[in-house]
């Protein structure tokens, strides 16, 4: 997760810029969520990282949004 949050980088701050923070955070949660989901029933190590990778993504644009 920690890695994908790095990677996020500057992608909050253009998301909230073009769709607000309320919508952002709605989106970003139900997103980690379906990740979280295929995470739990990954079949593989690889299918686990990348689903995990895009929680720590969408961690950072909720992070961002509840700040604003």
């Amino acid at each position: 997760m920690g890695v994908g949050a790095i990677a996020a980088g500057p992608l909050p701050a253009k998301l909230m810029a073009r769709h607000g923070a309320p919508r952002v955070f709605v989106m970003c949660t139900v997103a980690a969520a379906g990740f979280m989901t295929v995470a739990g029933f990954a079949p593989h190590a690889a299918i686990f990282a990348g689903a995990f990778f895009m929680v720590g993504i969408l961690d950072s644009c909720i992070d961002a949004a509840q700040n604003t």
